[in-house]
């Protein structure tokens, strides 16, 4: 007969995407899924939702939480110095559609993991059966092409973001690319820019920087 300690390990969950997301403290706060409350009555009307996965994200920037030489904490919730923590996701967008009146807009981030197209697909799928907002997709470009992006257009994202971060190749590269043994190439960045863009039109691009 197992032991009782064999037993509850094979019974603990894990708690990755698609089934569980990371979400943000003010998120959270917003939709009562965490105590809290914000200064001054100020709002929160976007909704962040990160991809989650045992061990974080394959690439390696430098200046990341989630990085993959990082130290990994399974029980830390924080990755960019306030809480951000795992919720799942069936429970998230039951809430969002619960208070949808709090909600402006709905963003999805991918972090660089081999599920990550697939798992934001399905995540999409089931925010947008269940919440009547404009949904955001911030994409790893690492891992996208134009068949995906016109998935993900033809899914009802309108939005997609890309943490473009760098300012220059020279920093891209230092911080993000070869010089820390990431995957990510300065000029596929820019490619993926300009397929999004002939996919989903004008004013429906953008790109993150970090100062």
């Amino acid at each position: 007969m197992p032991s009782t300690n064999t037993i509850a390990a094979n019974t603990l969950v894990v708690k990755e995407s698609p089934g569980y997301v990371r979400t943000s403290l003010a998120a959270a706060i917003t939709l009562g899924m965490a105590p809290g409350r914000f200064y001054r009555d100020i709002k929160c009307g976007c909704i962040n939702l990160l991809l989650h996965y045992e061990g974080g994200c394959r690439a390696n920037c430098s200046y990341c939480g989630l990085a993959r030489t990082r130290p990994v904490d399974e029980d830390c919730d924080t990755f960019i110095r306030v809480d951000w923590p795992t919720v799942s996701t069936a429970e998230v967008v039951k809430r969002m559609a619960r208070y949808q009146d709090r909600v402006k807009r709905i963003c999805i981030s991918t972090v660089q993991h081999p599920q990550a197209y697939n798992d934001l697909v399905t995540v999409s799928r089931q925010v947008l059966e269940s919440v009547d907002r404009p949904l955001s997709a911030l994409i790893t470009a690492t891992l996208m092409d134009r068949q995906r992006l016109e998935g993900l257009r033809g899914l009802g994202v309108d939005m997609i973001g890309m943490g473009l971060d760098a300012a220059s190749q020279q920093v891209f590269l230092r911080t993000r690319g070869r010089g820390v043994g990431g995957p990510h190439l300065w000029r596929r960045h820019w490619q993926v820019v300009e397929e999004a863009r002939e996919v989903f039109g004008p004013w429906r691009v953008n790109c993150h920087l970090i100062v």
